[in-house]
């Protein structure tokens, strides 16, 4: 019988492999399924690496580590990979993960300061980070001209209120319950802002212009140390709900210097007609 016939009562199943074939055999083919998968699922996609280094320097400069929640931002200790900064805590890409889009840190213990390049996410269309205990000045937004919404309030800012020259998207500004000083910034070309909080800082001189688009009612200047006339009371009227300026007592912002490596205490408003007691801790050497 020849020894390619089954013989009777058999079941023909043909010549037996060698076992190093069999073994090869199913190696090529699971290389081969492998790389089929890989053509077949693109890599992950990184926002660029100036955008991952403001988000690492958001993380450091607020004390990260004691953040309520960081979820995926490290990794064994270290920053995660490139590529996966999309899928952290708080962070939203755009479509493709191509660049952050929005930054929602709202009450997450963050405690510091903002980091002064933050301009450099220039596809950023949200930031929320408030409830936190974020001090020192607000960096320069410049350059955002997608971002639509701004929230800094309940936090410990101080300074002035950057330029918000160039920011024609913006809908909604919060920065309200902070220690911000000085004048508040044009508002010219600001066409879709529906939204202006700025009260309870130390912010002094005369509002600008208010934005014809602002939202009755939804808006708020003071308390603060804002003196009348604005270039448009009846505008921030309608934009306040009422007269502009209940709560506000015209004063000035008191500060000194102590020459360098001394210190001051932090500038404090002052009403007209009263005093400020400002601490000077002068140059030791």
């Amino acid at each position: 019988m020849s020894p390619h016939q089954p013989q009777h009562g058999r079941r023909w199943v043909g010549p037996n492999l060698p076992g190093a074939l069999r073994r090869l055999t199913a190696a090529a083919l699971a290389t081969g399924i492998a790389g089929l998968a890989a053509l077949a699922l693109p890599a992950q996609a990184a926002i660029p690496s100036a955008e991952r280094a403001v988000l690492i320097d958001l993380y450091n400069r607020t004390n990260g580590d004691g953040w309520l929640h960081n979820t995926g931002w490290k990794t064994g200790g270290n920053f995660s990979a490139a590529g996966t900064e999309c899928t952290w805590f708080g962070v939203t890409c755009s479509a493709g993960d191509a660049a952050v889009s929005e930054i929602n840190l709202a009450d997450n213990n963050l405690v510091g300061t903002l980091p002064p390049t933050l301009n450099q996410l220039t596809a950023l269309q949200r930031l929320s980070t408030p409830a936190n205990q974020l001090s020192g000045p607000i960096p320069p937004l410049e350059g955002l001209s997608g971002l639509l919404y701004f929230n800094a309030v309940e936090n410990q800012l101080s300074g002035p209120i950057p330029s918000l020259a160039g920011l024609s998207a913006l809908t909604g500004f919060y920065v309200h319950e902070n220690q911000l000083s000085g004048a508040i910034p044009s508002l010219a070309g600001l066409t879709s802002l529906l939204f202006f909080r700025v009260h309870d800082n130390q912010l002094s001189g005369t509002p600008p212009a208010a934005p014809a688009a602002l939202d009755s009612g939804n808006s708020s200047l003071c308390p603060n140390l804002l003196r009348t006339p604005s270039p448009t009371d009846s505008l921030w009227n309608t934009a306040t709900g009422g007269t502009w300026s209940t709560g506000c007592t015209p004063g000035y912002l008191v500060s000194a210097n102590a020459g360098s490596g001394g210190r001051v205490s932090p500038p404090q408003g002052v009403q007209a007609g009263q005093t400020a007691t400002v601490l000077l801790t002068p140059d030791t050497h």
